[in-house]
Formats: C-alpha cells, sequence, structure tokens
C-alpha cells in the first residue's frame, strides 16, 4: 500500500507532538529531582541536628552528675 502525501504529513506531525512531550516530561523530571535532591539535603542536615541535640544533651547530662543524685529504693 503506498503511502500518501497526507499520511506521510499526519504521522510527520504524530512524531511532532510525541517528541514534544517527551522534551517536556524530560524537563519536569529534571525539575523534580533538583526539588527532590533539595529536600533530601534539609532532611539530612534536619537529622544531624538532632542525633547532636540528643548526643549533645545525653553528655550535659552525665556532666552534671546523671542519674548521682537519685535515691534508689
Amino acid at each position: 500500500m503506498p503511502v500518501t502525501d497526507a499520511a506521510f504529513e499526519a504521522l510527520r506531525d504524530r512524531v511532532t507532538v510525541v517528541e514534544r512531550q517527551q522534551a517536556v516530561k524530560s524537563a519536569t523530571d529534571e525539575a523534580i529531582e533538583a526539588r527532590l535532591t533539595k529536600i533530601e539535603v534539609v532532611l539530612s542536615r534536619l537529622t544531624w541536628l538532632m542525633v547532636s541535640g540528643i548526643g549533645g544533651a545525653a553528655i550535659a547530662f552525665v556532666v552534671s552528675g546523671g542519674l548521682a543524685g537519685v535515691p534508689h529504693g
């Protein structure tokens, strides 16, 4: 079956639409990846801040005498 000019134009238009959709999806994926990376960095910093705070509190507790003043029943 021979390919007509109209069929070829329709196919070319469809390929153009698919390529454009793929480019938009790729750009969107890159933007999402960048945002997720920023969120990951913030969560990592918050985790280290919490761990450091708990460690510092434990050290301060031990240095201040710990449980030495608590009577044992």
